[in-house]
This record gives structure tokens, C-alpha cells and sequence, in this order.
């Protein structure tokens, strides 16, 4: 307990920006400009899950599936150019549900923590389509294999992390985030409506509504190690006030590289702890020129604790990830 309590601490301590392991989390890329219903596989990376989910991006010049303006509202990304949008909930039918999905860059490892947010914003008042609800139920899972599935089949009724609160603000985006402990060595992340239809909040959005959905926004899908949120970035800084230091890549396979921003020639000494304060490797590093490498010696796949110390500074704790390459 005294060991895992230590643990927390030199967590809380550290400062981490980490790399998103999913690809396109923002949906800045694409093949090709979107110009029509269900074109998710036009934001690279990405494809339907369930339904016909859509793909929005300031490059559409007609405004049908631009940005800010498409054919279910007005609302700009909540960064970039671009985000997808899909049914959350429908009166017609049972379990009417759009989901999208997308291959993480490396397979979740089990047992192994990892932070997970997105962002969303419902929509009302659009020219073609004008959604009179709201619900619940937006949500990001995890799959071992890409699928194609619509109809009333039954729904996951599971989630990494979910909207669980209705909300009547079409003007702005919401972000939530959270932790997820994976069962399994996940490789697909999924997002959209992931729960049965009695599982899920429904109030009237608007009044004039004539379309009797609720339709949903969401923007920069994360997937990290390390802190809450994404920096999108390959590297982890020291913000402590000592001299920057950089170590990457994150995560690390074969060695972990430590950089200063200025070349100098120094000897920095390293500990790595597990995930149970366990020591579970020690050294010195020399320095000289763009940096110096940590060789990776018989370690485990899984979330470390980095220390480093000079003769005259220190620097701040950092959570650093190995996957055996």
C-alpha cells in the first residue's frame, strides 16, 4: 500500500504530454473533401461502425457538410476544420444508432491504464435536417475487430467513457474524459450512440423540430498514457521550472531518448519504477551533442515512472510507457 500510495504521488507530480494513439483524433485529414451524407471514410483513418454517420470539413464549399455551416446546424470544430456527427437516438425506430471507428496505433495493453476524452456538441435548427431531441448515450468503446452492423440488433450497453446527462446547449462544445482499465488487448476505438434505446435519456430539444432524432457532433477522439487530454505530440517535457528536458518517443521500445535544448556534454543519472514503486532499472545516461539513450534492459510492457538528476538539477517525475517493439 505505502509503495502503490508513492506511486500516485510521483503521478500527480509529473507533467506529461503524450501521444494520441488514435490517428486523426481531430479529424483534420482527409482522402478527399466531404460533399454528401455518410462519407466517414473520407476522414483518413476513419469508417462506419453502424449506420451512416457523417464527416463535416470546412473544405465543403456548398455549406451541405461544411464548417460551420451543414445540413443539421451551425457550429464550428472545436479545433480545426473538421468533425463527424451522427443519430444518438430516433423516434421512428428501435436502437437507431450511428457509430464510426477507427484502428488505435498500437493494441491496448491489459491491465494497463489509459486516459480517454472526447468532445461533443448537439445540434438543432439545421436546413435540411431539423432534430427536435435530445438523449444521452454518446459514447467511446473499444473493439477487437472492425464491423459493419445496422437494424435493430442489440447494442454493446457498455462504454470506456459516455454522455450520461442531457444537455439543452446548442451553442457549445462539451469535453468529457476519464480512465480505462482494458480487459482485453483492444485495437479498434469506436465512437457514437453505444446503448439500447432504455438505456437512454430523451427530452424535447426543440419544439419545431421536424426531424424526431437527437444528432450529435464530436470532435478529438483521445486515446493517451500519461495526462488527462492531448497534446497530440510524440514527446514529454519537464515543466518545473529546471532547465527543459525532453524524453521520447512515447511510448518506447528499444531505448528512450533523453534531450536537453541546449548541447552540452553532462552525465544525468535515471531510475525507472513500475507501476508498484518497484525499482526496476537504474543508471547513468551521458549526454553529449543532440542527447543521449536510455537502453532498455528485460523491461515488461507497461506504464514507468522516470527520475532524473544532474549534480546541480533535477527534474520532475515523468510517466513514460514501454511496448516491447
Amino acid at each position: 500500500m505505502k509503495l502503490y500510495f508513492a506511486f500516485a504521488c510521483l503521478l500527480v507530480g509529473a507533467s506529461v504530454g503524450a501521444q494520441n494513439l488514435v490517428p486523426n483524433g481531430s479529424f483534420e485529414e482527409y482522402s478527399e473533401c466531404p460533399m454528401g451524407f455518410d462519407q466517414v471514410i473520407r476522414a483518413t483513418g476513419w469508417t462506419r461502425f453502424r449506420g451512416s454517420p457523417d464527416y463535416f470539413h470546412g473544405c465543403d464549399s456548398s455549406h451541405f457538410v461544411g464548417v460551420p455551416l451543414n445540413f443539421g446546424g451551425y457550429q464550428g470544430a472545436h479545433s480545426g476544420e473538421g468533425y463527424c456527427g451522427g443519430y444518438c437516438w430516433c423516434e421512428t425506430a428501435y436502437n437507431v444508432r450511428e457509430q464510426i471507428g477507427e484502428e488505435l496505433i498500437q493494441p491496448l495493453l491489459v491491465g494497463v491504464p489509459v486516459n480517454v476524452s472526447f468532445c461533443y456538441s448537439i445540434t438543432s435548427g439545421g436546413a435540411q435536417e431539423n432534430y427536435r431531441f435530445t438523449a444521452t448515450g454518446l459514447a467511446m468503446g473499444f473493439s477487437m475487430d472492425p464491423f459493419y452492423i445496422d437494424g435493430p440488433i442489440s447494442l454493446p450497453n457498455w462504454s470506456a467513457l459516455s454522455v450520461d446527462s442531457l444537455v439543452y446547449d446548442t451553442l457549445s462544445w462539451h469535453c468529457i474524459e476519464g480512465v480505462f482499465v482494458p480487459d482485453s488487448a483492444y485495437r479498434y476505438v469506436i465512437i457514437g450512440g453505444l446503448y439500447d434505446d432504455e438505456l437512454v435519456l430523451v427530452d424535447t430539444l426543440n419544439d419545431g423540430g421536424l426531424y424526431n432524432c437527437a444528432y450529435t457532433y464530436f470532435d478529438d477522439v483521445c486515446v493517451n498514457y500519461g495526462e488527462i487530454g492531448c497534446s497530440i505530440q510524440d514527446f514529454v517535457h519537464g515543466t518545473d521550472g529546471s532547465s527543459a528536458l525532453t524524453v521520447y518517443p512515447m511510448p518506447f521500445g528499444g531505448a528512450l531518448h533523453v534531450r536537453l535544448p541546449s548541447v552540452r556534454n553532462e552525465h544525468i543519472a535515471y531510475t525507472l519504477h513500475d507501476a508498484s514503486g518497484v525499482l526496476a532499472q537504474t543508471g547513468v545516461v551521458q549526454l553529449e551533442h543532440d542527447g543521449g539513450a536510455i537502453p532498455v534492459v528485460g523491461l515488461s510492457n507497461g506504464v514507468y515512472v522516470l527520475q532524473l538528476s544532474s549534480t546541480h538539477e533535477s527534474w520532475t517525475p515523468i510517466t513514460v510507457v514501454h511496448v516491447t517493439p
